[in-house]
């Protein structure tokens, strides 16, 4: 019986626990608060889009298309929202949408310098609030990952 013996007087488990599915750490807590400089990043994020709206509609035509505007700023309000107060492993999904965001209006930077230059400003501050998302998420991780592995 000394197996049971060496497991009884084990150290206690770290707080973080492995996902299989991900392999992302997430804290036992499954609502832990997320930094103050995420929730800033998120925030501000959600700012630049509403403003970018404006924009967005001057040049629609059909009501399908400020439809489809109304229902993507309400999707994103709602992730945004989660990633602040809802549980750990919702953030992921605001993180994702910001980066594949910063993808897609990064490769129209140029072409919208040439345009108009206000326009490319505002979505130069959406990109950058948007990979500070991105990087205080990945920062969150790796914190986890360090305390997890020493």
């Amino acid at each position: 019986m000394e197996i049971d013996r060496k497991y009884r007087d084990a150290p206690a488990a770290p707080s973080e626990e492995t996902r299989p599915a991900t392999g992302l750490l997430v804290p036992a807590d499954p609502i832990s608060k997320p930094s103050r400089a995420f929730v800033v990043s998120v925030l501000l994020a959600c700012l630049g889009s509403l403003i970018d709206s404006h924009w967005e509609i001057v040049g629609m035509d059909t009501s399908s298309q400020l439809l489809a505007l109304g229902s993507s700023k309400l999707v994103l309000m709602a992730l945004a929202y989660t990633s602040i107060a809802g549980p750990t492993s919702l953030r992921v999904w605001f993180v994702f949408v910001s980066g594949v965001s910063v993808l897609a209006v990064a490769s129209a930077l140029p072409s919208e310098l040439a345009v108009s230059p206000p326009i490319f400003w505002l979505s130069l501050f959406e990109c950058i609030t948007k990979l500070a998302v991105v990087a205080t998420y990945v920062n969150w991780q790796l914190l986890n990952l360090k305390r997890h592995f020493l």
